[in-house]
């Protein structure tokens, strides 16, 4: 019989300020550069399989994580506070 390979990790490759692809990327990787603010809604994202580049908010999984990270204080919001 075939051996039976095990799924290949899902990897995401990006690219920042439409420079070269960056990558890949796993999943956690892709969380941590999202909370770093490295990766938005509209950062283009591909994967194995995609015949185009997409934009981060076409991805369920990555969207929820985006709507996860509190956006930046402004000087407004900050001096609101005091």
């Amino acid at each position: 019989p075939e051996p039976i390979l095990p799924p290949l990790p899902e990897v995401f490759y990006i690219s920042r300020e439409g420079r070269k692809a960056e990558g890949p990327y796993s999943g956690t990787e892709i969380a941590r550069l999202v909370a770093e603010r490295q990766v938005t809604a509209q950062t283009p994202v591909w994967k194995t399989g995609m015949a185009e580049w997409k934009t981060a908010a076409d991805f369920p999984d990555l969207l929820t994580i985006i709507a996860l990270v509190p956006p930046e204080l402004t000087k407004t919001n900050t001096e609101e506070n005091k």
